[in-house]
């Protein structure tokens, strides 16, 4: 994506934020309350239970009113975005290792990527990256293990 159109796409998501917080907030005080931020969260497609949201709702309200103000929402909803993109990323970096779409990548499946790119990594340190990656010990990684790795690690 190129920078002019990333910054369109900003723009109007920025715009997208204030239309539906003005919507949300029904009394017109300025601040949306704990059920109007999961309703908000919904909207832009965040499915979060309600422990989660109250989570949200203590990290993100910096003067402790048990409300968000607009420029609040905002922050919340950049960070949701950043995750949400990085979160297609690693999927997306999966799904191109994943060369013949079984679900996983295996020690074969690594070591054959790494040649064909030329590198030089030897069995021995993709054991070991399996290994640490490998929640469920079936010698292979799922695409919610090498999510959990990529997140912990970058």
């Amino acid at each position: 994506m190129n920078a002019r159109s990333e910054e369109e796409e900003n723009n109007k998501f920025l715009q997208d934020l204030k239309e539906v917080f003005r919507t949300i907030d029904k009394d017109n005080n300025g601040y949306i309350n704990l059920k109007e931020l999961e309703i908000a969260m919904r909207a832009f497609g965040f499915e979060l239970n309600e422990i989660e949201i109250i989570e949200l709702m203590k990290e993100y309200d910096k003067d402790g009113n048990d409300n968000l103000d607009l420029v609040e929402f905002i922050d919340l909803m950049n960070k949701k975005r950043e995750e949400q993109k990085e979160a297609q990323d690693i999927f997306e970096t999966f799904e191109a290792l994943d060369i013949n779409d079984d679900g996983y990548l295996s020690k074969k499946k690594l070591k054959l990527l790494f040649d064909n790119l030329a590198l030089d990594i030897d069995e021995e340190t993709i054991e070991e990256f399996i290994q640490y990656a490998d929640k469920d010990r079936d010698n292979k990684i799922n695409l919610g293990e090498f999510m959990s790795f990529m997140k912990e690690k970058f």
